[in-house]
């Protein structure tokens, strides 16, 4: 009964984007916040009936259509992948580039237009196999994605297993995003941040003057951080897009040191960038990491507009996000943090706090300068002004900084740990000078003075290693210093 139905109508057209839908759940499972792309979801539903449309007006037969529809389709859909696949392969190549591409396909698609119009096939076994194809592919990942689901739940959340024979430290985990170390800064950039080494000396601080992060890239970097590992999955031969970030953000919310916190009886805060399991961020979230994009790949007109847009015809653009709209999400993000991380400071508890907080700045685009003021963001800047520009958003930094740290040192209730990085450093967006986005801020308060484990070029991975020796009795050796550079775009 079933078959002849799948013989006759082109449900194919349907399952195709649906089967795109599935495809990308099943392999962001977890990481989708659909809240930030439901319109792209949306024009990917909307496409088939408009394409089929025009193909009737062409073959005037509605299983042409739907034959020729598919056609244009797969060109629409996976032109982006194709597109990068070949850039890989062949960068700067003609191959590659879209005026080949384009013309390629335009004649392959006049060609079929052509052909099918004139066949006299009835084109039911085709239609036969499409739809039979793209049900099994739907049912393939749905299937998937409700057994990942199930498992998760079974499973539960690693959590690390510690325990503390002395009174618990409150403990604060601060990143202030792309922060590079001071002595970088002096040597690199001829500025003088040492006044606020000093200032954190004074009050008892450990400023670890070589430190490096082990990733160029926030979510890898506070991922190796919060499972204190380096992560095998980080893969230096391929070009991180933004929606290539989302691996290193699902270790961020799968890791086992916010659960094993709470294990140890700690309140356990999260004022950050990133959602973790069990523990949400307490600030509205905006799409930082470009979810769009994954779906937007899908999208030639998107694709086009993302990678040759600027030499369209302003009457032919998309209306994208401006630098402005980008820094005033961002700086209302800071700003919503800096007040939950105040508040959960001055917070009576009955338990130790275990407080995660991150901003974005000092990260570009700048939108202070040294006293606080706002000033107007620019995109691209001669790296000279970038620098300036850069370095005068640390002063601003700095200050934030200590205002956290007078707070949280005013009226101890319990022993505390203050542990102040950067996730990475400054970011140069040029491969010869790849090794200097990796000197970080990194600076440690333990009131119970034991630095013992800390050493000149501590690294980021072993942030919480640190920690669990000296407070919880753990025996965890220190890390080597590697690093890895993730190329970016």
């Amino acid at each position: 009964m079933l078959k002849p139905l799948l013989k006759k109508y082109p449900f194919y057209l349907a399952l195709l984007p649906l089967f795109i839908l599935t495809h990308i759940e099943r392999e962001y499972y977890g990481l989708i916040s659909y809240r930030f792309v439901y319109r792209e979801i949306i024009f990917l539903l909307l496409i088939p009936p408009v394409l089929y449309l025009f193909s009737w007006s062409l073959m005037r037969s509605h299983r042409k259509a739907g034959i020729m529809t598919m056609a244009l389709l797969l060109v629409y859909y996976f032109f982006g992948e194709l597109k990068d696949s070949l850039k890989a392969a062949w960068p700067g190549s003609v191959w590659q580039s879209y005026i080949f591409l384009l013309g390629f396909f335009l004649v392959a698609l006049c060609v079929a237009a052509v052909l099918i119009k004139r066949s006299k096939a009835k084109f039911e076994k085709t239609c036969l196999f499409l739809n039979t194809v793209l049900i099994f592919f739907v049912v393939f990942d749905l299937g998937t994605v409700l057994w990942s689901s199930v498992n998760k739940k079974g499973a539960g959340q690693q959590a690390l297993t510690w325990s503390a024979s002395s009174e618990k430290p409150d403990i604060y985990y601060f990143i202030f995003d792309s922060y590079t170390s001071t002595r970088f800064l002096r040597d690199k950039f001829g500025f003088d941040n040492s006044r606020v080494d000093s200032a954190l000396t004074k009050k008892g601080f450990r400023v670890i003057a070589n430190s490096h992060s082990n990733y160029n890239l926030t979510p890898f970097s506070l991922g190796s951080v919060f499972h204190l590992d380096f992560l095998p999955e980080a893969d230096t031969s391929r070009e991180y897009y933004l929606r290539n970030y989302l691996p290193g953000v699902g270790k961020v919310y799968e890791n086992p040191l916010f659960p094993g916190m709470a294990r140890l009886g700690y309140e356990v805060y999260n004022h950050s960038i990133f959602d973790i399991r069990s523990y949400p961020s307490s600030v509205p979230a905006y799409d930082i990491w470009g979810l769009n994009t994954i779906y937007q790949q899908h999208n030639l007109w998107e694709k086009m507009q993302t990678d040759i847009g600027w030499q369209f015809p302003r009457w032919l653009r998309s209306k994208r996000n401006t630098i402005q709209e980008y820094a005033a999400s961002r700086d209302k993000h800071d700003s919503i943090a800096q007040q939950h991380i105040s508040k959960t400071i001055q917070q009576p508890s009955s338990k130790p706090k275990f407080v995660y907080g991150h901003l974005f700045i000092p990260h570009s685009p700048y939108t202070f300068d040294s006293a606080g003021n706002k000033i107007e963001p620019i995109g691209v800047m001669p790296i000279d002004e970038d620098m300036k520009a850069y370095t005068q958003q640390i002063v601003y930094v700095n200050r934030i900084m200590m205002d956290l740290v007078e707070k949280i040192l005013s009226s101890p209730k319990r022993p505390v740990a203050i542990i102040i990085q950067g996730d990475h450093g400054y970011r140069f967006f040029d491969k010869d000078k790849k090794q200097w986005e990796f000197p970080n801020f990194n600076a440690f308060y333990f009131s119970n003075g034991d630095y013992r484990l800390l050493h000149d070029s501590l690294t980021n991975v072993n942030t919480f290693r640190v920690v669990a020796n000296t407070f919880f009795g753990q025996q965890y050796p220190m890390l080597k210093g590697h690093t890895w550079f993730l190329q970016y775009k």
